[in-house]
């Protein structure tokens, strides 16, 4: 099981027992923090889900690419074979691997449909938890003396003890003074990290911006000059590690912005408890009302989705070139194809044509690859080396640009060899033409002639030269051997290949 196998497994085991509403009341039913946290992890354990489906069918494109190849190189080397078995042993490889190829890419093409669907679920549900996370209300803390809850940032003094929110690019609240304590922006800055961490939203600086380019809840106890500074950015505070500039953040590179909240217990003297200033819940019962127009995805629908990326198995099946010629020839699909192509029928194979396909093939310990796929990584098509970019072997043509060209040069060259016209060599003699009869059977290269008051037939000399030689034509430089529509080219026969393309 490789790792995007484990993390489907994971999700469904996690779907089915963690999130039941019973497992999450036993957790937590009140902490607003447990829920921010929950909802941040299931987030981030969700985009671990879609990269594990994405890749899950990277085995069966991987086949597919394979099986194209090989069917290539059979088809190349079927063509350039030098005897009927061996065009015969190709072509069928060819039309194999081609069957395989044709199953494999229609499995991915349904795979790729299941798999883009519940991504589509998924990603709905992920987006519903940034909702969640980005326009629920946060509760501040309770209030507290002064000097129990002293926390700052800046350089005010005195105070309070009230609690101090800002809203940034929104209606913004007037904190109220608070002790100072610069030891506790180091508490500030850790939870800033943490919400960067689980977040992760990026604020890409095309140009330096403020803070109210975002929507930000600040829940701190601080000066009023604490809050304003890292309201402006004077003092970056909570948000330090992310920029500089009196009010703006700037550089080449992502900011990754976190502000946080602390909660206090009202008898602490230092923040005890850090969580993220945005408050959610992935509880189905709140939820539900919250995103109604969200397009909000339930645990039951988010299960389902996930269950059926999951039960997508991709194919592993061996190639063709992998199997031996015994095991080869008990699959189905390769004994019908070695039938139809050997010998034309579409009847069902028997144990007959079993053993037929192995005789025919070779040894039956061997593999194809080893008996034929091999010897094509050196051979090369005849005729087509004259071209640079062809003067390859036959597997390295099959899985390149030129492989269409190499193929239609090498079946035209073979058409025009099986066309070029054969001259015979005439053997008449004058014996055999007075053999064969005078008057009407004197003719085709015999005439008949008087010779001593007797007619008599014999070799026409200069219609036999005819024949054998053929007329030139002053034209074009031809031999006219058969007719005005038949000639032989005074050009190479590889110029007509690759006119013929």
């Amino acid at each position: 099981m490789n790792t995007h196998q484990r993390w489907l497994s994971l999700a469904v085991c996690v779907l089915w027992v963690g999130y039941t509403k019973a497992s999450a009341d036993a957790l937590d039913t009140d902490s607003k923090a447990a829920k921010i946290a929950n909802t941040c992890h299931e987030r981030l354990f969700l985009n671990k889900v879609i990269e594990a489906i994405d890749q899950k069918l990277m085995p069966a494109r991987v086949r597919l690419n394979k099986l194209e190849t090989e069917r290539n190189a059979y088809l190349l080397a079927a063509c350039a074979a030098p005897s009927s078995k061996d065009r015969l042993t190709y072509l069928f490889l060819s039309a194999l691997a081609g069957q395989r190829a044709k199953a494999q890419d229609e499995h991915i093409d349904q795979a790729e449909r299941t798999q883009a669907t519940a991504a589509l679920t998924i990603r709905r549900r992920i987006a519903a938890l940034e909702a969640m996370l980005a326009t629920q209300p946060f509760e501040p803390a309770k209030d507290g003396e002064a000097s129990e809850n002293a926390v700052g940032g800046g350089d005010g003094s005195a105070g309070t003890a009230k609690k101090c929110t800002v809203v940034v690019k929104g209606e913004a609240k007037e904190p109220t003074k608070c002790t100072q304590d610069t030891a506790a922006d180091g508490d500030i800055e850790a939870a800033a990290a943490g919400y960067t961490e689980l977040t992760r939203l990026p604020l890409t600086p095309d140009t330096a911006f403020a803070f109210n380019n975002v929507q930000i809840t600040i829940d701190v106890h601080g000066t009023i000059a604490s809050i304003a500074n890292v309201a402006s950015g004077t003092n970056i505070g909570c948000a330090s590690l992310a920029g500089s500039g009196a009010g703006t953040f700037s550089g080449g590179s992502n900011h990754w912005l976190g502000i946080s909240a602390l909660t206090r217990k009202p008898a602490a003297t230092k923040p005890t408890q850090v969580t993220i200033a945005t408050a959610a819940s992935n509880y189905e019962d709140t939820d539900k009302n919250n995103l109604k127009n969200t397009g909000y995805v339930g645990i039951n629908e988010l299960s389902a989705a996930i269950k059926a990326a999951q039960a997508v198995a991709p194919n592993t099946e061996e190639l063709p070139s992998e199997a031996t010629v015994s095991s080869l020839a008990t699959t189905r699909d390769a004994l019908t194809t070695y039938k139809a192509v050997t010998t034309g029928s579409n009847t069902k194979p028997t144990q007959a044509d079993t053993e037929a396909m192995i005789s025919f093939l070779g040894p039956k310990e061997k593999t194809i690859k080893d008996l034929f796929l091999q010897k094509l990584t050196t051979e090369k098509v005849q005729g087509t080396t004259e071209i640079a970019e062809l003067d390859k072997p036959i597997q390295e043509l099959a899985e390149s640009k030129h492989y269409s060209k190499a193929l239609g040069i090498c079946y035209a060259m073979k058409e025009q060899k099986v066309l070029k016209p054969t001259n015979t060599k005439i053997t008449e003699t004058d014996a055999t033409c007075e053999k064969k009869g005078k008057e009407d059977n004197c003719k085709d290269g015999r005439k008949e002639i008087t010779e001593n008051g007797e007619k008599k037939c014999v070799v026409d000399k200069k219609e036999a030269k005819k024949v054998e030689g053929g007329e030139k034509d002053s034209k074009n430089g031809t031999t006219n051997t058969t007719g005005s529509n038949s000639f032989l080219m005074k050009k190479a026969p590889l110029l007509l290949a690759v006119l013929l393309l």
